[in-house]
């Protein structure tokens, strides 16, 4: 039997895009699993009650809500479950659904070929490009916002606006998204966990390993449709999150 892949899904607030993930996740996948969520202190009570659902479904082998809105707080739920991670761990972001795929789930996918290149420390998957919004659209719906916040809400300097289509198996444009990405636990022993998939990446291609984006995995990031949806996202708060905390050292 092949072996179970831990796998974190990180969740706070948008409740609407945390349904779609976590039913993408529990319909489509079909290789040993285990699903952690773990929550970084969502403020939106509806949060609690879609998780809730998934775990009447029996979706989850555990759930954690973090008291703080940290972006290291998945190393520290890391560390306790690093004994019985195997080979591979997969971190997943709130607001990710992937697509169904045939013959291979999308996680046997990753697998196949992370086995295949052992050399690869981490692999990211595709993004659906259709959900992104344009600027005109932005201005249409939303005239008063300025200029930076509309272009943060629908990406527009985005490198994944121009991802190439592709017949390799793996690509490596730029680095790969850590929203859904599959890290090699060896790795992670090596250079720490390094929350934020472009700190992940930049160690470990400075230590010598490969990464790379698989071409037929596929995925949604529904926060491209914030513009529709949760328009007052506020990207100062966002960039605080991700880029004036230290990252774990692991």
């Amino acid at each position: 039997m092949p072996t179970e892949v831990t796998v974190f899904i990180k969740s706070w607030n948008r409740p609407i895009y945390l349904w779609i993930c976590l039913d993408s996740f529990y319909r489509n996948t079909r290789f040993p699993a285990r699903f952690i969520l773990i929550d970084n202190a969502s403020t939106d009570s509806q949060v609690s009650d879609v998780v809730e659902s998934f775990t009447r479904r029996n979706m989850f082998h555990a759930v954690h809500y973090l008291t703080d809105n940290r972006l290291d707080g998945q190393d520290e739920i890391y560390e306790h479950y690093k004994k019985s991670i195997r080979q591979y761990v997969v971190l997943v972001d709130g607001d990710v659904a992937v697509d169904p795929s045939e013959p291979l789930c999308w996680l046997e996918r990753m697998v196949t070929l992370a086995d295949s290149n052992p050399a690869l420390a981490m692999l990211g998957s595709y993004i659906d490009k259709r959900d992104f919004v344009s600027l005109r659209d932005a201005e249409r719906l939303y005239p008063d916002l300025d200029d930076t916040q509309r272009a943060f809400l629908v990406k527009s300097n985005s490198l994944e606006r121009e991802i190439p289509d592709t017949t390799e198996d793996i690509i490596r444009p730029f680095n790969p998204p850590g929203r859904l990405a599959l890290l090699r636990k060896s790795v992670i022993e090596e250079i720490g966990l390094r929350s934020g998939g472009r700190r992940f990446f930049d160690a470990a291609r400075e230590a010598g390993w490969d990464a790379g984006i698989a071409s037929e995995i596929r995925h949604r990031h529904l926060s491209l449709l914030n513009v529709y949806d949760y328009p007052d996202y506020n990207h100062k708060q966002r960039d605080a999150f991700y880029y004036k905390q230290p990252p774990s050292t692991g």
